[in-house]
């Protein structure tokens, strides 16, 4: 749970193979029953570039993991226009190249944007 060091908690997932699981995962974390004050970041990414990368590591690729990827991302986007309050959509692709555009996470979440930090934590170079 937060404390005076963390204002917030959270935990990762990126490997749904089932749209229904995608479904009833992102309903139940916005029950304030389980989560106060719940928030959803969905991170997405170049649909080609995961499938790289999920062979690159020995996965098997079929043609259904695109078509997947694709009703997911679909999803994400429809989910996040109708909880506007308690989502948000990150793009990989776009905050690998250019750490500002995390800006507006930063204001999802209530805090300071630091694009130091931000750099630091992604590697990039922060040029003030």
């Amino acid at each position: 749970m937060p404390n005076q060091f963390h204002t917030a908690v959270g935990f990762k997932e990126i490997r749904y193979e089932d749209i229904a699981l995608v479904k009833g995962i992102t309903e139940w974390m916005l029950n304030e029953w389980y989560f106060q004050n719940p928030r959803i970041i969905f991170n997405v990414r170049n649909i080609s570039s995961i499938l790289s990368s999920r062979r690159r590591i020995g996965w098997f690729v079929g043609a259904h993991d695109e078509v997947l990827l694709h009703q997911i991302f679909q999803y994400f986007k429809d989910f996040g226009d109708a909880h506007r309050v308690r989502t948000i959509v990150v793009d990989y692709d776009e905050y690998a190249n250019d750490p500002s555009s995390l800006a507006p996470l930063f204001a999802f979440l209530g805090e300071p944007f630091r694009p130091d930090l931000v750099a630091d934590a992604t590697g990039q170079r922060y040029v003030p």
